[in-house]
């Protein structure tokens, strides 16, 4: 109507300018550049459906042929595509067509599409230029018949490894008869093997609904997209869901000490990558030859990222020897070897001494040192008599090696005295006699006694003989 009004408005302006002497040619400019330009919005190719009508019933696998009249409205030749759309009750999308379609001005043409009524329900046809749309609401139908259509009505369209899948599905009897049906749930891999199947048989009458669940356990490591499919022998719906790998924190010890010496603190440190697909949240646990000797609570990291840390062990003397430090996360664990040296001990023994010695004298201690440590030290090796220092070396021997060495000490008194070989970690200890040579022997002065007695007994009998 709006085009029709228009095209009146120009004639109009062609007899005025008629009547003022003007030239065809100028009109024609006034017209075009003035009057159509000022309503754009008038319709050039008009489309109209004429079969089937609005609220007709078609039979399922029945092919409907879509008749529609195309008019090119328009002043000009045009060339247009066509398109064909048909919905379903949700307003999905389920079949398109189209047809590109050129008209001279004013002509106009009939064509026709064709779509199968697969599945019984309500859907839309609409036909569309690309300045006119027409549309009807037609119902497929089955008569004589039971039909079970299939609906997935929720699910989840992603998860995570080693989760539960549930998808909720509704199943209605479309058809005129009772019937009992399979409704099978299938999920397939990327490559279209099924990996999962499901079933289970019902009993429906006309029009009636049954509203179920299945239920999909997914496995660790069973990532990728799937798909999922609820079929009855009439109908099927399907979706896709994608299983996404889990918070996966893998570890790596990127310092620490390969050598210690029992007692030393030990210091290793690590980094946790989480190379899933989701934020995750996890203890980070440091062992040492399976002991836990710390943990790490509670460490989140996000998709792709990083976390750097440090853990300490205080060794204690005896820990020796090999030792397996471990950092694991709930997903992975790596592992290094630490060697615990033994530490230097210098071990003493007394191997020779001077047991007498006249006062005055010199009294010489022989002795030797073992390190029986891994590892080489510098110490000090006192000599002690009665407990105090009077002399002192110092000496560096090497794990397992043996230093011989010698003191003296120069006597003053007589007496018994406590010699001592210490280290830092070890000593032995003997005695040694200082004599006062200034003293008769008691045992000398015995004898003289004897020699005296018999030395009377005998000028006794030799005055006895003389008389």
């Amino acid at each position: 109507m709006k085009n029709k009004v228009s095209m009146t408005v120009g004639v109009v302006m062609l007899l005025i300018f008629g009547v003022a002497g003007m030239s065809l040619g100028c009109v024609e400019s006034i017209t075009q550049g003035n009057i159509l330009s000022e309503d754009p919005g008038v319709n050039e190719f008009e489309v109209e459906i004429t079969r089937p009508v609005d609220g007709e019933e078609i039979q399922k696998g029945e092919e409907v042929t879509v008749e529609v009249t195309v008019k090119n409205t328009g002043d000009e030749k045009d060339t247009q595509d066509i398109e064909f759309t048909v919905r379903d009750e949700d307003g999905e999308v389920i079949h398109e067509d189209s047809d590109r379609l050129t008209l001279q001005a004013g002509i106009e043409l009939g064509m026709s599409f064709t779509w199968t009524a697969e599945s019984p329900g309500e859907y839309n046809f609409q036909v569309s230029s690309e300045d006119d749309v027409d549309q009807v609401d037609v119902e497929v139908v089955v008569e004589d018949v039971a039909y079970f259509g299939v609906e997935i009505t929720s699910y989840q369209e992603e998860v995570i490894e080693g989760h539960e899948v549930i998808i909720e599905y509704e199943i209605e009897n479309r058809g005129s008869e009772e019937d009992r049906q399979d409704i099978d749930f299938d999920v397939y891999d990327e490559d279209g093997r099924s990996i999962f199947s499901e079933s289970e048989r019902i009993r429906l009458s006309p029009g009636e609904n049954f509203v179920d669940q299945f239920i999909w356990q997914t496995e660790e490591g069973q990532t990728g997209v799937f798909d999922l499919v609820v079929e009855s022998e009439d109908d099927d719906d399907a979706v896709s869901v994608t299983v996404l790998k889990g918070a996966y924190f893998e570890v790596q010890i990127y310092e620490y000490d390969e050598e210690a010496v029992e007692g030393d603190e030990i210091t290793i440190v690590y980094r946790v990558d989480n190379i899933g697909e989701v934020k995750g949240e996890q203890d980070i646990v440091f062992s040492v030859d399976g002991d836990v000797v710390g943990i790490q609570e509670e460490v989140q990291i996000d998709i792709g990222g990083v976390y750097g840390g440090m853990f300490t062990w205080q060794t204690d003397e005896g820990d020796v020897g090999e030792k397996v430090l471990t950092i694991a996360s709930d997903n992975d664990e790596t592992e290094v070897s630490l060697m615990l040296l033994k530490d230097a001990f210098f071990e003493v023994a007394i191997v020779d001494y001077s047991a007498e010695v006249d006062e005055g004298e010199t009294a010489f201690v022989e002795f030797e040192v073992t390190n029986t440590g891994d590892v080489e030290d510098t110490k000090v090796i006192d000599l002690l008599v009665d407990g105090d220092v009077e002399d002192s070396q110092e000496i560096t021997i090497a794990g397992g090696d043996t230093f011989y060495g010698e003191f003296e000490w120069d006597t003053e008194e007589e007496g018994d005295y406590e010699l001592t070989i210490a280290s830092e970690d070890d000593e032995d200890t003997v005695t040694v006699t200082v004599k006062d040579v200034s003293r008769i022997p008691g045992f000398t002065i015995l004898l003289l006694i004897f020699a005296s007695s018999m030395a009377f007994v005998i000028y006794h009998r030799i005055k006895v003989k003389e008389k």
